[in-house]
């Protein structure tokens, strides 16, 4: 009979209080802004005390399925194929807000922002990769190009990073070798740099 894996609650408890403090520091602020112009100073805060509760209750779910599931070839294929077509669409298709075009809104009042499922789907395409196969760097290298690259152009640096890192430590964690960690950051590195030095904000 198999083992039933257990929660990991050390974990559980560090999101969680990640989760408690962003809620803090959005209140925090937004509050005087928000009373400002809307004569509500919860008004940010409620929204995004509903962000998190549906967040768990999504959490509630997907704890309880198994997590063999994700590593099945046509469900790999498919979110990172749905990322993919909705990183596209939002180039196309997106609202132009203040200079970028990063959310999509499919319904009255309820926005989408795609990239944060393709970090998602790059987190499962990774894994998955690791599963299955001893040469990963280049098809995650590949899977970052076509991902990433899309979120660059909304633009959005900040995601297109943090899912670069995210994969790269997944990678090191599995084992990779040090010299692809030092070949990659030579060539992030400086990339990365021009991008910053390209725009004011981001300096």
């Amino acid at each position: 009979m198999a083992r039933k894996l257990r929660y990991d609650w050390l974990l559980f408890m560090a999101s969680f209080a990640l989760i408690a403090l962003s809620v803090v520091m959005v209140y925090s602020a937004s509050s005087i802004v928000a009373a400002q112009r809307f004569d509500d100073p919860y008004r940010f805060v409620a929204k995004q005390i509903g962000f998190v509760l549906a967040g768990c209750l999504l959490l509630a779910i997907v704890m309880r399925i198994d997590y063999h599931v994700f590593a099945r070839s046509h469900v790999v294929w498919t979110l990172i194929g749905i990322a993919v077509v909705l990183l596209v669409i939002v180039l196309l298709k997106g609202k132009l807000y203040n200079g970028g075009r990063r959310w999509l809104y499919p319904l009255p009042g309820v926005s989408v922002q795609p990239s944060e499922f393709a970090k998602f789907a790059a987190v499962v395409f990774t894994a998955a990769l690791l599963d299955h196969l001893r040469e990963v760097v280049l098809p995650a290298g590949a899977m970052l190009v076509v991902v990433g690259g899309l979120i660059l152009r909304q633009p959005d640096f900040g995601t297109a990073v943090t899912l670069a890192v995210a994969v790269l430590v997944m990678l090191v964690a599995a084992g990779l070798r040090w010299h692809y960690v030092a070949a990659a950051a030579g060539l992030a590195v400086p990339a990365a740099v021009r991008l910053v030095m390209q725009n004011p904000y981001r300096w």
